[in-house]
């Protein structure tokens, strides 16, 4: 007797028409950092009955300090970091300073050495100076840079000081301002706010996401690092590796108003001296704005053939831009495209999973897919 050819059962259940016990799956949430101009792509265990997409808040806790009072407050690193300056390895600073009483001369910031020996332009270290009402300059041991003007000059400000090879570069919001060389700075190992104790060392600025690199870093590094104005994780850098201090200036849970911990070396601690605990305080940081980045949302990746270019000449995509903006799609699928803008953008997928196996689900095509 000849083997019958194996029949398919006819009553096997389909996407269309399975039972409850199918349907009621387990949750997936995953928080995939996308970077700019990126794409990733969110891979799920069962076949999705909802997904909710969201950007979150930004971290964003700033460290305040107030103008009036004595000799209020000073900070400084004991030296912690590694040395860096005109003889030493290659380095990068970067921080977020924001200044609403911003006046002629003052010095909201400097790199120094000794826990602030020597407060000169010429005395060996590099500091930030405020000039009128619109402009800032660097102090240098080699003398000031000339002063560069800022479009809203009491806003948030991103400056970046990085020596790659013979030259220290100098960057504001992401454009490259000013080249010396290295010689022009000395060594430095400390961070310190300068003590109200006159109008030029004031410390009327707020201060947020303070990063220091064990490396320099290139145009191309620094966009990343700046990263169009929007919060970056440091640790999806492509120097990561490099980073050896990172003060959140709030964010972090063991931060209070006179203690700073380094999130990137917790043994590391900015120490802040106060005769009035009252002038130190949290504010909020520079992540206000709505997302630069811009969150796609698509089911097919763009480098996928033959249609994946129609993902953005076609608009084939949902798009969030925006902290705590988010969308909900009650779909079914395997697999979610997500991609970035100019700028790298964190968000959180969430899903209700049925029980479904993946090899049970169809291929998604058709219009606003892949045609």
């Amino acid at each position: 007797m000849a083997l019958k050819e194996q029949v398919p059962n006819i009553y096997s259940v389909g996407l269309q028409n399975v039972g409850s016990y199918m349907v009621s799956g387990q949750p997936f949430l995953a928080r995939p950092g996308i970077p700019a101009d990126g794409e990733v792509v969110v891979k799920f265990p069962y076949v999705t009955k909802s997904i909710t997409v969201r950007i979150p808040s930004a971290p964003n806790t700033a460290l305040g300090f107030l103008a009036n009072g004595g000799n209020t407050m000073r900070m400084w690193t004991n030296g912690g970091l590694t040395p860096f300056g005109n003889t030493q390895s290659d380095f990068t600073f970067s921080n977020w300073i924001k200044a609403p009483a911003f006046t002629h001369n003052q010095q909201p910031f400097r790199l120094t050495a000794s826990q602030g020996a020597g407060f000169g332009s010429n005395s060996g270290q590099l500091n930030y100076q405020f000039r009128n009402t619109n402009k800032i300059r660097f102090g240098l041991k080699g003398g000031p840079t000339g002063d560069f003007t800022l479009t809203n000059p009491n806003d948030w400000h991103h400056y970046m000081i990085t020596q790659l090879t013979g030259n220290v570069h100098i960057y504001i919001d992401g454009v490259h301002k000013y080249t010396t060389a290295k010689t022009n700075i000395a060594e430095m190992d400390d961070l310190n706010l300068p003590p109200n104790i006159s109008a030029a060392f004031r410390p009327t600025a707020v201060h947020d996401e303070i990063t220091f690199w064990t490396t320099g870093m290139t145009n191309a590094q620094t966009d990343a690092l700046y990263n169009g104005g929007e919060w970056i994780d440091p640790n999806g850098h492509s120097k990561a590796a490099s980073l050896e201090a990172w003060w959140t200036m709030g964010d972090g849970p063991n931060d209070i108003p006179n203690r700073i911990h380094d999130v990137a070396d917790t043994d590391q601690v900015l120490v802040l001296e106060s005769t009035a605990d009252a002038y130190k305080t949290f504010e909020t940081g520079p992540f206000t704005a709505a997302a630069t980045g811009k969150l796609r949302i698509h089911m097919l990746g763009t480098g996928s053939l033959p249609n994946g270019a129609n993902i953005y000449n076609n608009f084939h995509y949902y798009e969030l831009s925006g902290y705590n903006t988010y969308i909900t799609l009650p779909m079914k699928t395997t697999e979610l495209y997500l991609s970035a803008g100019i700028a790298a953008v964190t968000c959180e997928v969430l899903a209700e999973l049925t029980n479904i196996p993946t090899g049970r689900m169809y291929a998604l095509t058709g219009s606003g897919i892949d045609e």
